[in-house]
């Protein structure tokens, strides 16, 4: 058996310029991007090989900065350089990872994980996240099977107008896909609940004010629209919430975000549990650089039965970052379009 070692590494931290900008909104806050951030990790082993990955904390949505990730990388690549290992790696915790923060062990991970699940050169994204106040144009979203569309843009009482607008121009089999952000009241939610478009929406991430609290209520009765598991997701699994109890609320699905669930391994185990449970895990982007992008392709080829319930996967936002001026040579990303499906 042949091993390998860590000899030597850098980090360059490089900025993404959005093509249109971004709106963060978390309950009553919203935070407006026009970049982003990431970590570029490459990494030198002593057969000469160089592995590159990414460190991509989102303002908002993780925590950890990116000079947080920086120090905390450094020091751990000093703690494992010279240490020998065997690839390609039968796992991808052979370092010990557990005592990094999220979007660090997905730097470490990111390293290795091509190794270990090859990706289909074509992948077919069949959801669109639907733009900041997108007009309801039905042409625009043509060949799409689900719309991802994210509240708290407009006023309640525009948005539902503007949704009851785009529901009528649109094909009858288009799906939806609604992100809440916990930003709207039990009464909101119950207009929703009741407006003609909602038979087209398979769920709701995390509705209501509070949401967390909510779910924790023992009294709490079932959710007038089925919902997922986003932000909330991290803090529901480490406290062990009955997912039995919440799927008698409406729990249908667990939005995976690697950085937030322990890196790649832990997204997998992730998927695992939510197959366990009969629910959908859609992974999902929080805007990562080109090899997070590449990364995440990897990871939809895990070989997880829940992955074959996850319909869509809302990777569509890498179209909104604009990687024409970057002065580093970026993996070659699969091209994202719907028309092609058959």
């Amino acid at each position: 058996m042949s091993f390998d070692r860590i000899i030597d590494w850098s980090m360059t931290k490089i900025e993404i310029p959005f093509r249109t900008p971004f709106t963060i909104v978390s309950g009553t806050s919203k935070l407006k991007l026009h970049t982003r951030t990431i970590l570029l990790l490459k990494v030198r082993l002593s057969s000469g090989q160089e592995l590159l990955s990414e460190a991509h904390p989102l303002p908002g949505l993780h925590p950890e900065t990116i000079d947080f990730c920086q120090q905390e990388l450094e020091t751990f690549l000093h703690t494992v350089r010279h240490v020998p290992f065997t690839l390609p790696p039968t796992q991808l915790d052979f370092f010990k990872l557990e005592k990094l923060s999220g979007p660090s062990r997905v730097a470490i991970e990111g390293l290795f994980l091509p190794r270990l699940l090859p990706y289909p050169h074509q992948v077919i994204s069949q959801l669109l996240i639907v733009p900041d106040l997108q007009p309801p144009v039905a042409n625009q979203f043509k060949g799409y099977k689900y719309l991802k569309i994210k509240l708290g843009r407009l006023d309640f009482k525009q948005e539902l107008a503007w949704a009851q607008a785009l529901h009528e121009a649109l094909a009858p089999d288009v799906r939806w896909r609604l992100d809440g952000n916990q930003q709207l009241s039990a009464d909101q939610l119950a207009q929703l609940a009741a407006m003609p478009f909602a038979t087209r929406i398979d769920y709701i991430e995390e509705p209501l004010v509070d949401f967390y609290k909510i779910l924790c209520a023992p009294t709490q009765d079932v959710l007038p629209l089925p919902f997922a598991l986003d932000e909330s997701l991290p803090l529901a699994l480490a406290s062990n919430l009955d997912l039995i109890r919440l799927k008698r609320l409406g729990l249908k699905a667990f939005i995976i975000r690697p950085p937030s669930l322990g890196g790649y391994t832990g997204a997998m185990k992730v998927m695992e549990l939510a197959d366990s449970f009969n629910l959908f895990s859609v992974l999902s982007s929080c805007f990562e650089g080109p090899w997070g992008f590449e990364r995440l392709l990897h990871l939809l080829s895990a070989p997880v039965e829940s992955l074959s319930r996850a319909e869509a996967h809302g990777l569509d936002t890498v179209c909104n970052l604009d990687f024409e001026h970057l002065h580093v040579r970026i993996p070659n990303i699969p091209l994202f379009n719907p028309r092609s499906s058959k």
